[in-house]
């Protein structure tokens, strides 16, 4: 009796660029250069919740 052996990539995944993806289609404002843009962020944070 022969037994399949399963194949385990040894490649890790680039989580960070996954979630950056999906952060970018939710909120492109944020996204400058492949990187979250934190400054534009903070100034949103601050007009949102200034009172």
């Amino acid at each position: 009796m022969s037994k399949s052996i399963e194949k385990v990539s040894t490649q890790s995944k680039d989580i960070f660029a996954q979630e950056l993806g999906k952060f970018s289609q939710m909120f492109p404002q944020f996204v400058s250069e492949g990187k979250v843009d934190f400054d534009a962020l903070k100034k949103f944070l601050e007009g949102e919740f200034d009172s």
